[in-house]
């Protein structure tokens, strides 16, 4: 018999055993006699030579040394860089439930300022990556399209960077936004670009997203046809509350209809202080409905939500960490992530406790069986020493095997 690592998920499925491989992203079924427990600890008990090598080629054999090993190495993808710029947290909506609604708007820097900022933190990004990197550039704010010109400046100056690099640099454009202002204009500025916006039913999202329902939708009709091009991408995100839930299935036959090529997902509102709507729906029963009726309705309308399964590898350590990732507010202000408001302060935590420059985990999380799912320490939350969603790791793969017929 041979010990199944302990980064291996293993569930009772019907009949079977599922074994969920957290390092890799394997999901495999095997019938019972193929797995012995023995005091909590599995082995694989097999004479079959073609399941043996394939437990070992893929990392369901290894051992808790090489992977933590691989862990302390460094736990983020040097070769990939994101990198969100803010230009301004002004908005031409007023959402009632967003996070910047009582910030400080007057520090903003003008554009020209702003843009010498930018092109400081892109610099010294291009010079510290190696050839054959990517960056993720990821425009939001705010309302970044406010700022239109000068996100076309920005994107101008880093192709000017990488070309006097001599390197090869991929980059990759994303824009966050409520999409009244989006014209094809702007998106023909772009090589490529990953938009994400925000839609809920008519009477819904004008109740809380500023009357902004048809300007959004008639500006993606009217540039529809871009997002059949390869480079161009568009995702529509429901944000759930607990009056809009049910009108779930409404809102993807809206999409259908429209004839938007686009992918869907859904969140859960986040609660932030100060703010005027307050969501009811806990997340824990969000997850629950998440997966009983909005992943099925999602599929039954070809709508498949990639993110279904858990997340996993052993290079999960949270981007903010990764010394040159970050987030630069309008005030200049680099922070980060998103979860840091523009003075540096934790959103969630109400602190100004991060390490931007914060590189090795701590031994909880390296020996954590957790960490390919969980990601690991991270400087906005805090970790009681067991992953929270656990369960809720374990939920998912079942959903997934009963949508694929457990095949």
């Amino acid at each position: 018999m041979k010990k199944i690592s302990n980064y291996v998920e293993i569930i009772k499925y019907k009949k079977q055993i599922a074994l969920w491989n957290k390092l890799n992203g394997l999901l495999i079924l095997l019938e019972n006699e193929h797995i012995v427990s023995e005091n909590g600890i599995f082995y694989l008990s097999t004479k079959d030579n073609e399941i043996l090598k394939y437990f070992e080629d893929n990392l369901f054999l290894v051992k808790d040394e090489y992977v933590q090993n691989k862990i302390r190495e460094g736990s983020f993808n040097k070769n990939e860089i994101k990198i969100t710029l803010s230009p301004t947290e002004r908005c031409n909506c007023q959402c009632k439930y967003c996070y910047q609604c009582d910030w400080n708007y007057e520090d903003a820097l003008d554009d020209d300022e702003y843009l010498k900022v930018a092109k400081k933190v892109l610099i010294k990004i291009v010079d510290s990556l190696p050839d054959d990197s990517e960056i993720i550039l990821r425009y939001i704010g705010g309302e970044p399209l406010l700022k239109s010109t000068l996100l076309v400046k920005i994107k101008e100056e880093l192709k000017t960077i990488i070309r006097n690099s001599n390197k090869k640099i991929k980059v990759v454009y994303e824009l966050d936004s409520n999409c009244t202002l989006l014209t094809r204009e702007f998106i023909l500025c772009f090589e490529n670009l990953d938009i994400s916006t925000t839609l809920t039913l008519a009477k819904d999202h004008n109740k809380l997203r500023d009357n902004s329902f048809d300007r959004t939708v008639n500006n993606l009709l009217d540039i529809k046809d871009l997002f059949k091009l390869p480079q161009y991408k568009l995702n529509i995100g429901y944000n759930v509350h607990q009056d809009n839930i049910k009108d779930f299935e409404k809102f993807l036959i809206l999409i259908s209809n429209i004839g938007i090529e686009c992918s869907v997902y859904v969140c859960n509102i986040v609660n932030y202080p100060n703010t005027s709507f307050q969501n009811k729906l806990s997340n824990e029963i969000f997850e629950d409905i998440y997966l009983e009726k909005i992943i099925p309705l999602m599929h039954k309308y070809g709508y498949k939500d990639k993110s279904l399964l858990p997340a996993f590898g052993m290079e999960r350590q949270c981007d903010a960490l990764n010394p040159l990732s970050g987030k630069v507010y309008s005030n200049g202000k680099i922070v980060p992530c998103s979860f840091f408001d523009n003075r540096g302060k934790s959103i969630l935590l109400n602190t100004n406790n991060y390490h931007m420059n914060f590189t090795n985990l701590p031994e909880m999380c390296v020996k954590c069986y957790d960490f390919p799912s969980c990601g690991g320490y991270r400087p906005c939350i805090e970790c009681s020493g067991e992953y929270s969603k656990k369960e809720n790791v374990r939920k998912r793969i079942i959903t997934y095997l009963n949508l694929v017929g457990g095949k």
